[in-house]
């Protein structure tokens, strides 16, 4: 086999041992959750307005 292929082979094989909560010493990250609603109503903004200034769809500060 190639080293790149070895390469690639390790990398999966260390994502499918993360995925199953196999791997030692790995730190996940999981933020707060935010409530979006009250920030935007903090900041005086509609839906439209904070979508539009953070970039993202309408239908993703609805959801």
């Amino acid at each position: 086999m190639s080293k790149a292929f070895d390469s690639i082979k390790q990398g999966l094989s260390e994502a499918i041992a993360h995925a199953r909560g196999e791997e030692q010493g790995v730190k996940v990250y999981r933020p707060h959750t935010v409530d979006v609603k009250a920030l935007r109503q903090r900041v005086h903004m509609t839906q439209e307005q904070f979508a539009a200034r953070f970039g993202f769809s309408v239908a993703t500060v609805r959801h």
